[in-house]
């Protein structure tokens, strides 16, 4: 089969020298997150493309406000895929540095909001959350250029994979860190789920959504309104992801529950499970299983 061709039930999008047809994609059907269902054999799976990802520059994730550039941002980056995570998310790459990969975001916004936005997501620059590198607005759209992902935890237990402890503690521990430090900032976020939390190539983790975190008063930060207890709902999964027979440790038999009850990120931050997860490289190995195994949604589509 053409590797430029993917065939499915759902209508083809026309894709014109790297620019999508949105408004045939506003038409089709939008692809469901992962599901937990029995997944084909892997060996007849299509596998994501293979393509160059591009190294992050150091400072890409400090506080820097990007303004706005008001063209078309199909001049300057060329779709390759379009993947659905609640919003329209094209992989794209860059027309003239081709080994340049970035995910473009889609929302439909008035151009009166597009600064606030831009002015709320450099307010909130932390490791944990996806980088920013630019953004485009054409025809009432606003297009956030992220860096890449690979793909979400919601993959990942979609995946025939294992996970290890070490593993579970490289999840949680940035997410942790993203929480507690949107809990300085006085706010917290608005959706935690497996679906917004990502994992990029190198093994990184970044939860989605910062931007539309909310202030919230002190007296109201708990384990519910800070996400810790959806938290531990999405390591109850990943939990029960392996064998019963699994031998869990204490500790991480027990994170669940102290994710749900616990008011405090810092408390849970020292919990000795997070010792040795400051190696972002101990996912690389599971993304790599999981991006095999899983069962990718991605939207067909045709490039003439």
């Amino acid at each position: 089969m053409d590797s430029m061709q993917r065939q499915s039930s759902s209508p083809l999008i026309l894709w014109r020298d790297g620019t999508p047809d949105l408004a045939a994609l506003e038409k089709t059907s939008r692809p469901s997150a992962p599901s937990s269902r029995p997944q084909p054999d892997p060996a007849i799976i299509t596998s994501p493309l293979s393509l160059p990802r591009p190294v992050l520059q150091k400072d890409q994730n400090t506080a820097r406000t990007i303004e706005p550039v008001f063209q078309n941002p199909w001049l300057t980056y060329e779709a390759i895929i379009v993947i659905f995570q609640g919003q329209s998310v094209f992989l794209a790459r860059h027309r003239k540095n081709k080994a340049t990969l970035v995910n473009i975001h889609l929302l439909k916004q008035q151009s009166s909001s597009v600064k606030p936005l831009l002015e709320i997501i450099s307010q909130l620059s932390h490791p944990s959350f996806l980088a920013l590198v630019g953004c485009y607005y054409w025809e009432e759209q606003v297009f956030l250029v992220r860096e890449p992902v690979e793909l979400s935890v919601s993959h990942v237990l979609a995946s025939r994979c294992t996970i290890t402890e070490s593993e579970v503690a490289a999840i949680v521990r940035p997410v942790l860190e993203g929480i507690q430090y949107l809990r300085d900032q006085g706010r917290a976020l608005a959706v935690l789920s497996a679906d917004t939390m990502l994992l990029t190539e190198c093994g990184g983790v970044r939860i989605a959504g910062a931007e539309q975190s909310c202030q919230i008063d002190a007296a109201e930060m708990d384990a519910a309104t800070m996400k810790l207890f959806a938290l531990g709902e999405v390591v109850e999964r990943l939990i029960m992801k392996n064998p019963s027979q699994y031998p869990w440790s204490a500790e991480v038999k027990g994170l669940p529950d102290e994710l749900k009850r616990c008011n405090s990120p810092e408390k849970l931050l020292r919990n000795k499970l997070f010792e040795q997860s400051g190696d972002k490289g101990e996912l690389k190995m599971l993304v790599n299983a999981a991006n095999k195994t899983a069962y990718h949604n991605l939207e067909s589509f045709k490039r003439t």
